[in-house]
C-alpha cells in the first residue's frame, strides 16, 4: 500500500505528525490477529519543488492464514 498519492499524484506524507505516521506503521500489529508483517519503507519525492515523502507498505505473504 503506497501512502501520500492521490489520484496517481504525489502528494507526500510530510504534512501529517508522527503520531500518525506510526498509526499507520502499526495497523497490522494492532488490529489484525495473527498479526501481519509488514515491511515499511520511505521513498523521497518531490512536491511542488519541496521535498517530501511517500510511506510504502508492504505485507508479507503468509502459507498459514488468509487476510480478508
Amino acid at each position: 500500500m503506497a501512502l501520500g498519492i492521490k489520484n496517481k499524484q504525489f502528494e507526500g506524507i510530510d504534512h501529517l505528525d508522527t503520531h500518525k505516521i506510526n498509526d499507520f506503521k502499526q495497523v497490522g500489529y494492532d488490529l489484525i490477529y495473527p498479526a501481519l508483517k509488514v515491511k515499511t519503507e520511505f521513498q523521497k519525492v518531490t512536491v511542488n519543488g519541496k521535498d517530501n515523502r511517500i510511506m510504502l507498505l508492504t505485507v508479507e505473504s503468509n502459507d498459514k492464514y488468509a487476510f480478508f
